[in-house]
């Protein structure tokens, strides 16, 4: 689990659950992580352009990971849908 939100890393942590705190806009960050073993991707991200960027790390890494990726444009998902989300 992935998270930028203090909170949501605290009760990650209570319930013992793996996190990294870390910011998804951050390339640096995205760099750091090992995709190379997940199965599935799940963005609540609300910015396009960091989806975007998500979506492309993970499909280069793990092509047959499936990333689920939120949006409320069509034009943005049909563009999400060609990259693999």
């Amino acid at each position: 689990m992935v998270d930028y939100n203090p909170k949501a890393i605290e009760k990650l942590s209570e319930k013992g659950i793996p996190y990294r705190f870390g910011d998804a806009q951050d390339v640096e960050f995205l760099e750091e992580l090992n995709f190379s073993q997940i199965k599935l991707v799940v963005s609540t991200i609300p910015s396009f352009k960091t989806n975007l960027l998500l979506c492309k790390k993970i499909i280069d890494q793990q092509p047959k990971c499936i990333v689920v990726i939120l949006t409320y444009d069509n034009n943005e998902a049909k563009l999400l849908y060609n990259l693999g989300a």
